[in-house]
């Protein structure tokens, strides 16, 4: 997948510096981006966040003393918060490298624009005070 993604690009400049239409052969040089592209957003939304949560749901985990009813409750709402504090921090991750992140998954994503990452902060937020809120309320 790395030496197609790495030709797909190289395609993709060399036409850009012609001046000249990809055209059809978007069909060749796209599916290594997109394939590319859908690992970045899986680990933009997941992040570390699941391996974290399955270790503390786990037997082994970080509520082995509450009662069962109690466990549900702070599984979610600890779920929820640390999904919410990842959003916030790939947010602000992107947000800083999004030249790079931008140019290395050109032309996919030539129209993102920095401030549509405000709606993942904003998700973050949420999440993080909802996850707060269900824990200690």
């Amino acid at each position: 997948l790395v030496p197609a993604y790495l030709v797909s690009r190289a395609f993709v400049e060399l036409m850009s510096e012609r001046g000249e239409p990809i055209g059809a052969r978007r069909w060749l040089v796209y599916p290594p981006i997109v394939a590319l592209l859908c690992v970045a957003v899986l680990l933009f939304v997941i992040g570390p966040v699941a391996p974290i949560v399955a270790w503390g749901i786990g037997e082994g985990g970080f509520h082995r003393l509450l009662p069962a009813m109690e466990r549900i409750r702070v599984e979610a709402a600890l779920t929820i918060a640390s999904f919410g504090a990842w959003w916030l921090v790939a947010s602000l991750m992107a947000a800083i490298f999004f030249r790079p992140i931008r140019f290395a998954l050109a032309p996919l994503l030539d129209h993102m624009r920095r401030q549509y990452l405000w709606f993942v902060a904003f998700a973050g937020v949420v999440a993080l005070i909802f996850g707060a809120l269900l824990l200690y309320g």
